[in-house]
């Protein structure tokens, strides 16, 4: 018997023939390539997506609110960061948080009493008195000097406080700010 009839080749199958090293190989890279590729989607959907990043940021020049707003903003447990640049960044999470405090620091700074003492003696008499009737105060740097605020409860207690800090002294500048 002759075998002269040859099979025809199924065009759907093609044998692949590799050497075990070689198949071995082509598997680890193609594990590899998997591997790659799911930490690259991985990472660009941790990137973009900024969960934990401080992806929004608020600034003012004067550095007494930025300070204020740090304080108060650490007080409600918001994580920020300030650097010394006069803003402060903060997580989109936590954006009303951030307007509710800014919006109270505003009302505060625009309301209280600012004095200006002259002498280091009269300050610390003045602050002292503060303390002792519990009044919230902040020494603040301004060009022309350090101001106190604080945030008596009528212009009359105002003037009584001053008064007893100074006694007769004509050594004190204050503004009420009603």
């Amino acid at each position: 018997m002759s075998n002269t009839s040859k099979e025809t080749p199924n065009p759907l199958v093609q044998p692949t023939r590799m050497k075990p090293r070689a198949a071995a190989q082509a598997r680890w890279k193609a594990s590899a390539m998997r591997l790659l590729m799911v930490a690259s989607i991985l990472l660009v959907t941790v990137a973009c997506s900024g969960a934990g990043e401080f992806d929004r940021r608020t600034s003012s020049a004067d550095e007494n609110y930025v300070s204020e707003l740090a304080g108060a903003l650490d007080a409600a447990g918001v994580d920020f960061r300030a650097p010394r640049d006069g803003s402060i960044a903060y997580r989109s999470r936590d954006e009303d948080t951030l307007r509710s405090i800014e919006e109270r620091l505003k009302k505060d700074i625009a309301a209280g009493t600012y004095v200006k003492l002259e002498s280091e003696e009269h300050k610390k008499q003045f602050i002292s008195l503060l303390n002792a009737g519990r009044k919230r105060y902040r020494v603040e740097r301004r060009p022309d000097g350090e101001w106190i605020r604080w945030y008596p409860s009528s212009d009359e207690e105002a003037r009584e406080v001053t008064v007893r800090a100074l006694g007769s002294s004509s050594a004190v500048r204050a503004t009420a700010k009603r």
